[in-house]
């Protein structure tokens, strides 16, 4: 930290104090523009986060209610049968989406 404070020394001689000033001001300037941006980016992420956290247990209850009315509507299947079908529908569609997308990188 001396070689620094030494250095600091040596180019505020040569320069003058008037530019050495100016230096700090936007280095400082600088860092508050960074510490704004890294602010707002965590608070984005908390709000996405929350979003995500929302819809997640909105589709778990959307999905619950499809099971238990294909429950209800098909009775002479058996008890589970909406669970266990749509597991598999949405079993199915993840499959369909995971192999198209490695279609698309190809």
């Amino acid at each position: 930290m001396t070689m620094f404070k030494s250095l600091l020394k040596g180019l505020s001689s040569l320069l003058g104090e008037t530019v050495l000033d100016e230096v700090q001001e936007r280095v400082d300037t600088t860092i508050d523009e960074v510490k704004l941006a890294v602010e707002q980016a965590a608070e984005n992420v908390v709000r996405q986060l929350i979003l995500l956290a929302f819809v997640i247990l909105g589709l778990v209850f959307g999905l619950v209610g499809i099971a238990k009315l294909l429950n209800d509507a098909l009775p002479q299947l058996g008890q589970g049968a909406g669970y266990l079908l749509l597991g598999l529908v949405l079993l199915l569609v993840a499959l369909i989406a995971r192999h198209s997308g490695r279609e698309r990188k190809r």
